[in-house]
Formats: C-alpha cells, sequence, structure tokens
C-alpha cells in the first residue's frame, strides 16, 4: 500500500463470531490478491480516500478526522474544515464510505458526501449553489440556494403544473443545470410519465441553452458537460417493479441533437431467455463508451443471467467482460464498478436487483479484465446467507 499506483479497492467487512458482530476495514490490492484489514476505531462514523497516498476516518461528532499516510502508516488528527460536512444528513449505516469532492476551482477546499446513498446533483461543479427536490409538495419543486448567502436564487415555476422528476447540475459549468418535468399518470399518481421535457437552463440569466421533449427518465451528464444520457420515464421507478427495456438516448446539449443506441437492448441476450432490463448507467473516462447492467430471465427455469456491459460510441461494439462468468449467471447484479485505471471490475451478484427494492444474498466480486481472473467474498451474513456490502466499495484514486 505504500505504493500509490497499484489499484487499491477499499470497504467494510463486517464479521461475526461468537454471536458479536466486528467491522474491519478491508483493503485489497487487485494485482496481487493481498489482503490487509484494519479494526474500526470505536469512534468512527465514517471513512473515506482522501487522495491515493491518504486514507480517514471521521469522528462520531463530525468534528475530527484522522487522516493516515500510506507511506508511513503514521495517522494525525485534523478538525474537519467548516462547511465539508454539510452534505452529509441522516442516520445511514455507520461505519459507512464517504465520496471526498474537490472543487476545481479551489483544489485545497473539499466537500464530503455519501457513497451509498449520495446525489451529486445536490452540489454544483464549484461548489456555490446547492439543490433542493421537495417530494413533500405536489409538483415536487425545486429550489437552488447559493451557499455563500443562504439566499434562494432559484425555484421552479409551479404555475405550469408539470411535476419536476429530475435535476442534474452541469460537471463544467456552476451556473448551469439540466431539469426534466412531465405531467403524471393521473390525478391521483407522481409518476411522472407523460409529456416530458428535458432543459438546460442558465442559473443566472434563466435562459433556456437547450430542451428535448421526448420520453425522458434518468439523466447522466457526460464529464465534459457536452451530452446526457437519458431512459425512459419508468426508469425512474425501477424499484417499484418497473422495467426499462428500451434504447437509451445520448442528446447533445450543444447541436441539442439526439441519438439513441437501439441494438443495446437487443444484444447478447442468452438463448432461452428474455430481457428484464438494462440500468446502472455509466460513462467511461474517455467518453468514448457507455457501461451499462443487463438482466435476463428464463421463463422455464426461473433463473436471472446479469451481465455488465461496454458499449463502444464509435463503432457500436458491445462487449460483456462477465458473460463467461458462471458466478453471476443464476443472479443478478446490483452495482459495479470499473478500477480507474480500467484494468478490474468490482461488482454485487445478488439474488435482488435493480428491480426490486430488497437486499438480497449476494456476493461481492473483482475481476482482473486482462486475465478473466476471478476473486469473490461474502461481505457478512444475515440470518446465515451471505450479503454483499452496504456502504458499497472505493477504489484508491489514482496518483
Amino acid at each position: 500500500m505504500k505504493d500509490a499506483r497499484p489499484p487499491i479497492l477499499m470497504q467494510q467487512t463486517n464479521r461475526k463470531a461468537a454471536g458479536s458482530l466486528s467491522k474491519t476495514l478491508t483493503f485489497l490490492n487487485a494485482r496481487t490478491g493481498e489482503w490487509f484489514e484494519l479494526p474500526f476505531p470505536e469512534d468512527a462514523a465514517f471513512y473515506f480516500w482522501f487522495d491515493a497516498s491518504h486514507f480517514g476516518f471521521l469522528s462520531n461528532d463530525l468534528q475530527t478526522m484522522v487522516l493516515f499516510d500510506l507511506s508511513t502508516g503514521r495517522g494525525a488528527v485534523l478538525p474537519v474544515p467548516q462547511g465539508a460536512m454539510d452534505l452529509i444528513t441522516g442516520s445511514g449505516y455507520r461505519p459507512e464510505a464517504l465520496y471526498l469532492y474537490r472543487v476545481p476551482s479551489a483544489p485545497d477546499k473539499y466537500f464530503f458526501e455519501r457513497v451509498f446513498l449520495s446525489s451529486l446533483d445536490v452540489l454544483s461543479a464549484y461548489g456555490h449553489y446547492t439543490a433542493e427536490m421537495n417530494g413533500d409538495i405536489g409538483g415536487n419543486p425545486v429550489s437552488i440556494t447559493e451557499k455563500s448567502s443562504g439566499k434562494v436564487v432559484w425555484r421552479s415555476n409551479q404555475e405550469d403544473r408539470l411535476w419536476e422528476s429530475e435535476f442534474a447540475w452541469s460537471p463544467v459549468d456552476d451556473e448551469t443545470f439540466a431539469i426534466v418535468h412531465g405531467v403524471p399518470q393521473d390525478e391521483f399518481s407522481g409518476l411522472v410519465i407523460k409529456s416530458a421535457e428535458l432543459q438546460v437552463i442558465d442559473l443566472k440569466t434563466g435562459e433556456v441553452k437547450a430542451e428535448l421533449r421526448d420520453d425522458i427518465g434518468n439523466i447522466l451528464w457526460s464529464s465534459d458537460g457536452s451530452r446526457i444520457l437519458y431512459e425512459d420515464s419508468l426508469s425512474r421507478y425501477s424499484t417499484l417493479g418497473y422495467a426499462f427495456q428500451g434504447a437509451p438516448c445520448i442528446f447533445d446539449v450543444r447541436t441539442q441533437k439526439r441519438v439513441c443506441l437501439r441494438s443495446l437492448p437487443g444484444a447478447n441476450i442468452p438463448a432461452g431467455y428474455r430481457l428484464v432490463t438494462t440500468g446502472l448507467y455509466t460513462w467511461s473516462p474517455d467518453l468514448g463508451s457507455i457501461r451499462y447492467m443487463a438482466l435476463y430471465y428464463n421463463e422455464e427455469s426461473h433463473a436471472q443471467v446479469g451481465n455488465v456491459c461496454i458499449y463502444a460510441l464509435v463503432d457500436g461494439k458491445i462487449t460483456c467482460p462477465t458473460a463467461g462468468l458462471s458466478e453471476p449467471h443464476g443472479w443478478g447484479i446490483r452495482g459495479y464498478d470499473f478500477s480507474p485505471d480500467r484494468q478490474f471490475l468490482s461488482f454485487c451478484y445478488s439474488e435482488s436487483n435493480i428491480t426490486n427494492d430488497y437486499i438480497g444474498d449476494g456476493y461481492d466480486a473483482l475481476l482482473d479484465l486482462s486475465s478473466g481472473r476471478l476473486i469473490t467474498w461474502q461481505n457478512f451474513t444475515e440470518d446465515g446467507l451471505p450479503q454483499c456490502s452496504y456502504s458499497r466499495q472505493a477504489w484508491r484514486p489514482l496518483p
């Protein structure tokens, strides 16, 4: 771990012995398969990567943190910077992983966000604004607050009788955001599935910089702020049993044109199975491909098949690095994450999947994409059954 170059996977591991539960922080060297475990301090509420050479714990009172230097193994007790915990609300699971969000315009300024329950749409690109959607009011109105003054600088127009359904800040512009609104299914439902519209808005002027009318649900900006990937409206309600089976589309904010990846839903379906859903879409770091999870079902055997796949935007080629594995076949894949160097894939294969809201039996796994070597482990047991990590996994940042 002293060498900052190897990809290290960090996660919480729970172990039960003699009726008691112990929690440790586990580090896995993806290249060698070596493990290192560190008991959680009794007063630790959260854990996080600070950079490639440091990881840390946050105390229960959220006032101090212990930052460990991996080159020396020594820890230093430091105060938590003012404002760094503004986005940590609620109780959640503890200890729990945090994501450290650095403000591009001020590298020394950072905020913590939950890995498991985080919403990167809360904080604008340079940390000057926060956004909140109020789901307790009809219309799900969004309000945007300037952090320095506490002043609300933008609110949804509730007079148009449209319900807000999605919100996301541009990742490169502190005063640009995307919002989706539409009409509920009926007067008794808050499911926004009709007359959906995506707008990209300039916060300062209120000008609509780009807009699109389509069947729009989940949205995801590309890291350069040029494109938005979106699924249909039912994709927002996957845990209620709705399954997105259509083609995801990409909206170019500059040209205001869209392209839909229509070959994706029918690709790589195993013989005897049907597509249940695709989901968990992410952009690759170089923006040359789209990653996603695919789930298939066999009517006769009632078996599931889960895969993580990659769609190359240049030629439409689809590869599924998990397709040859026996482990996720029979279960679905509930979550995944590629290492920053794109050489390894960590994922949870589970009895449950993204079309339900319960945590089923599951195992964590690590796949070496070059050799096909697979490491699997049981994170903890519940009622004697294996479980994946609730707090997800965290890859060490690149140096």
